[in-house]
């Protein structure tokens, strides 16, 4: 009994560790950060749109408010090779591609898709109103 008993806690153990490594992928560590971080997000959002200024972006890697015909504050989380993966915030509640680049957007299965010189391609989708999810890769 005793034998089962290890035998199925050190199971569970390996299953465990390979989901952790796992951790369901970039895109979900994303989306998970950005929902952990929402109310925040929400704030300084809420302040840059009264003052201009991206109050408390200090603490995240890469914050960058890019003008356009619909502007766009982007997270940029990480990146992975040559593709980064983040989340924005659109005022105007409209998808944009990376680095609010002047490129067509189509609908995708999920979203909407962008192409740009060579293999520059990417993809986004809505996380809630105002707040979309990216991956870029170049």
């Amino acid at each position: 009994m005793r034998n089962k008993t290890w035998v199925f806690v050190a199971g569970m153990m390996v299953i465990y560790a390979v989901f952790s490594l796992l951790g369901g992928g970039v895109e979900l560590r994303v989306v998970r950060l950005f929902e952990k971080h929402e109310a925040e997000l929400a704030e300084q959002m809420a302040a840059f749109e009264e003052t201009g200024e991206l109050m408390g972006a200090e603490n995240w890697m890469d914050v960058t408010h890019w003008d356009g015909e619909h502007d766009m504050v982007e997270y940029t989380v990480t990146a992975a090779g040559d593709t980064y993966y983040g989340f924005y915030y659109s005022p105007d509640d409209v998808p944009l591609a990376f680095q609010n680049t002047e490129v067509p957007l189509t609908e995708a299965e999920k979203g909407w898709a962008w192409r740009a010189e060579g293999d520059n391609h990417g993809y986004t989708y809505q996380l809630k109103e105002n707040w979309f999810y990216f991956e870029a890769s170049f």
